[in-house]
């Protein structure tokens, strides 16, 4: 039987998906209630600015040891060209999750396309530019989704340069891998390349006939003089800019890169990363199986392989670690829906209609119209969703050909489009208490005369460094807090406290609460004036 097909054409999509990328990326952006992480980068990189020490990372008038400075640097940038002279914004932070969202667009479509054609990259980058990770990130100034870009960019290229028919730019790719690597080391460190690299030796040595072949293609000795050239004299010259600190301790050193078998068989990174791929977890999940009623061809086969091999070792050693963050499995995400999209568009191209094909659109169709009702609320434009997701239901099951199930595709990607761009400014989606803490840092602002002292006591400032413009020194105890104010004779001074730790302050100290977090829990935040005796 002859098989089906669908013309996409690729410019028009590819044009389409990166819009799409920058419009939701960038929807809500101001608005949303800014969380520590975010701050973190973004204060971070306003203060190197401030100081232009562009080696040494700060925030709150002390060394950041924990990141490497790729995403301080690129938001400072942004701010620059934004508005020179101006303070860091949590914008600036986004935007930069939002490009590096639009870059991992383009390589799926891109390396999809060769792989297995045009389809496959515009339903690979399609699911991904409306998963709950592409927005969730994109709308984060943390550096996890530039990391992931940067990764996902070294995958690419090493997929390029040993898939059949681009061994004309195979030792440009490898190469352009080993720097894509580099440049995620000194965005977020080596753990994910490191990860991607042991899974493509793996898989690379199934493939090759010994491992002199491995050697010749990877070229690792060059390749890790390349990343040492890109990440180490960074590292080298902050040793030198911090002589009286060791980064023995910090985060930089690896002290978080700790393996055991606490977490192993909790199966945390089997289940929790799946939120990033929502709404698609039953088409991604179809996937493969749908696959076999498709014709493979050599390409795809072993793109496939590699992806699964990737997937298999990070998962695993991200397992082992001591650590529990499922959004350090995002550099997996673009890898997933890639593989994605070529399965799909692989099992679209056998004889039509599959049954496999025409449950999966449906229960898509059907899981939409269910998160839409649950979100529709007083949004009219969500129950619109609803109606048009059963819509799609009904017709998912009298599929007849490919064209029917790529617009039912899109179809249900445009109705995941409106359910996110109708909650992203949402404040039900944020707990109470990210947004009363921000509100009680706002009216600070106002409150805390910028000429007398503001302290914390183990309480996280990070929100009131950032929007005070200041800094504020964080004390684990009260008897550390009288001794930094003995220091400096402070008399009166202004204080930030959880109210289940106010009888813990000294007796002594007369508090007048000023303003307080709203809600009615233990842990929220109180802003008190306070008077110490002579």
């Amino acid at each position: 039987m002859k098989r089906s097909t669908v013309a996409v054409p690729g410019w028009l999509v590819l044009s389409a998906l990166i819009a799409c990328s920058l419009v939701i990326g960038l929807l809500g952006t101001r608005a949303l209630v800014p969380d520590s992480h975010e701050i973190l980068v973004v204060r971070t990189a306003h203060e190197m600015a401030e100081r232009n020490d562009w080696i040494v990372p700060w925030f709150n008038g002390e060394p950041r040891l924990n990141k490497p400075p790729m995403s301080y640097w690129l938001t400072a940038a942004v701010a620059a060209l934004r508005a020179p002279d101006h303070p860091v914004e949590i914008f600036d932070g986004r935007l930069v999750s939002v490009l590096a969202g639009a870059v991992i667009v383009i390589v799926i479509y891109v390396t999809a396309s060769a792989v297995s054609g045009a389809l496959a990259g515009a339903l690979g980058a399609g699911l991904f530019v409306t998963s709950a990770g592409f927005f969730s990130f994109t709308h984060d100034a943390r550096p996890d989704l530039l990391y992931a870009m940067f990764c996902f960019l070294g995958f690419a290229a090493f997929v390029g340069a040993v898939v059949p028919g681009r061994r004309r730019y195979g030792a440009a790719l490898i190469y352009l891998m080993w720097a894509s690597y580099g440049l995620a080391v000194l965005t977020k460190g080596p753990q994910i390349p490191a990860l991607f690299l042991i899974a493509a030796t793996a898989w690379l040595r199934r493939e090759a006939s010994s491992w002199q072949r491995v050697t010749a293609i990877l070229r690792p000795l060059r390749g890790l003089l390349l990343i040492l050239a890109i990440a180490g004299p960074w590292w080298w010259l902050l040793q030198i800019n911090l002589p009286s600190q060791s980064l023995g301790n910090s985060q930089l050193s690896g002290s978080l890169l700790r393996l055991g078998f606490d977490s192993l068989f909790g199966l945390y990174y089997l289940y929790h990363p799946l939120i990033m791929f929502l709404p698609w977890l039953i088409l991604v999940g179809l996937a493969a199986p749908i696959a076999r009623a498709g014709v493979g061809n050599e390409r795809e086969t072993r793109l496939a392989q590699l992806s699964v091999w990737t997937l298999v070792v990070t998962l695993l050693m991200l397992s082992f670690g001591a650590q529990q963050r499922y959004y350090y499995a995002l550099p997996l995400v673009p890898v997933v829906f890639m593989t994605a999209g070529i399965w799909i568009a692989q099992a679209l191209r056998a004889p039509f209609p599959g049954m496999a094909v025409r449950a999966g659109i449906a229960l898509q169709a059907a899981t939409i119209a269910a998160v839409a009702a649950y979100l529709a609320a007083e949004k009219a434009a969500l129950y619109l969703a609803v109606a048009l997701a059963l819509g799609v239901f009904a017709l998912a099951l009298r599929l007849r050909s490919v064209e029917g199930a790529v617009k039912s595709i899109g179809a249900l990607a445009v109705l995941t489009l409106i359910c996110l761009m109708s909650v992203a400014d949402n404040r039900e989606l944020w707990s109470e208490d990210r947004t009363a803490r921000y509100e009680l840092a706002s009216r600070s602002v106002e409150r805390v005369p910028a000429d007398q002292p503001l302290i914390a006591i183990a309480l996280a400032p990070p929100v009131y460094v950032y929007l005070l413009d200041r800094s504020v020194p964080r004390f684990e105890s009260a008897a550390d807090a009288e001794r930094h104010l003995d220091k400096f004779q402070t008399e009166e001074f202004w204080l930030l406290c959880e109210q289940r730790r106010l009888g813990m302050l000294p007796a002594s100290w007369s508090l007048e609460e000023v303003d307080r977090m709203t809600g009615d829990n233990r842990d929220r935040a109180l802003l008190l004036r306070v008077k110490r005796p002579q």
